[in-house]
């Protein structure tokens, strides 16, 4: 399999990783060895920063138009994203008082940045931070002819890291540099040659995932309470996340040879197409669930949490819709 072959399936690679956020997110904690997995499921956004980095180098090298680039991200994201913020801030500012500043923070997605309470989600930040570096982040991608290059400027992104130790509201985004830098540095060798993904590479890129994930459940289980304060939730998912990118990709080229197989990969592939509605329901459905349990304690807690994807899956075909009806109005208005 070349690297141009393997970027074929990030459709895939996003199904498996929202659906495998969306197991870390539910709040119930399934016994070992399922915790494991469902513990770990942070690498899940990992695996969103790699895919974006090839997307965003591939859409940016178009014309290598940062504000042009910049538009196109605008146009992609932020209909689907100020269609379901506002309703959030409306529901926050109905049933717990959230405050004009709390809202606007929140609506130019700011407000985890801060480190100030009310903010939905801290990914949406770090989203335009990224989309913002993107052409100075290509412009060192195009220089680099060697992987030892990437892999110098990726060691300097964790260095860049260390001074934001503590800050809580940063490290979860600075550790993220280096993997959405391998992306776009992903995307450039893809475009450049056709050159296959040897047997040799994935065995040196599996044996320093598994070292990278040892490394991540010994802090896990000795070190927990630090995993947050530096960086050590995200640090191993550096490599491992591009890895198993890859093997989602030889897994999808084998199963799209096997009928059930096509069928498999289709799902994932469908799933991959409502990453970002699915990442904002679901997150506000089990936040809400959440809280209704602490409130209440009520006795089928594990019930509840299962209906509560009853209303994730509705919420999430709504929300497209409803956003892909108000995009047409927009753009047709607009002509």
């Amino acid at each position: 399999m070349t690297l141009k072959e393997a970027i074929k399936y990030r459709k895939i690679w996003m199904g498996f990783a929202i659906l495998w956020i969306v197991f870390f997110h539910f709040g119930y904690k399934l016994p070992d060895p399922f915790s494991v997995i469902q513990s770990s499921g942070y690498s899940g956004v990992d695996i969103f920063f790699f895919a974006s980095g090839i997307g965003c180098y591939l859409s940016y090298s178009r014309d290598k138009n940062a504000a042009a680039f910049l538009k196109r991200r605008f146009i992609k994201i932020m209909p689907t994203y100020l269609v379901f913020i506002v309703i959030w801030c409306l529901y926050k500012v109905i049933t717990a008082g959230m405050d004009f500043p709390t809202v606007l923070g929140n609506i130019f997605c700011i407000q985890d940045l801060t480190g100030k309470p009310g903010g939905f989600n801290w990914y949406f930040g770090a989203m335009w931070i990224f989309y913002i570096l993107t052409p100075y982040f290509a412009a060192v991608v195009d220089k680099i002819k060697k992987p030892a290059g990437c892999v110098l400027f990726c060691l300097l992104l964790v260095l860049f890291s260390f001074p934001f130790w503590n800050v809580t509201a940063l490290i979860i985004i600075v550790t993220r540099l280096p993997v959405y830098f391998l992306g776009m540095f992903f995307a450039k060798c893809s475009q450049e040659s056709d050159k296959k993904i040897t047997a040799k590479f994935m065995l040196f890129a599996t044996l320093l995932s598994l070292l990278s994930m040892a490394a991540f459940f010994t802090c896990f289980f000795n070190l927990h309470d630090e995993l947050w304060n530096y960086g050590l939730w995200w640090y191993p998912f550096i490599i491992t996340a591009p890895t198993i990118c890859i093997y989602l990709s030889f897994i999808g080229r084998f199963l799209e040879k096997k009928p059930f197989g096509q069928k498999i990969n289709a799902a994932f592939s469908f799933v991959g197409g409502y990453t970002f509605e699915l990442f904002l329901v679901h997150k506000f459905i089990f936040n809400e669930t959440a809280d209704l349990i602490m409130a209440n304690k009520p006795d089928h807690v594990v019930a509840i949490w299962f209906a509560s994807l009853i209303p994730v899956v509705i919420g999430t075909v709504i929300l497209y819709w409803l956003t892909k009806g108000i995009k047409a109005l927009i753009f047709k208005s607009s002509k």
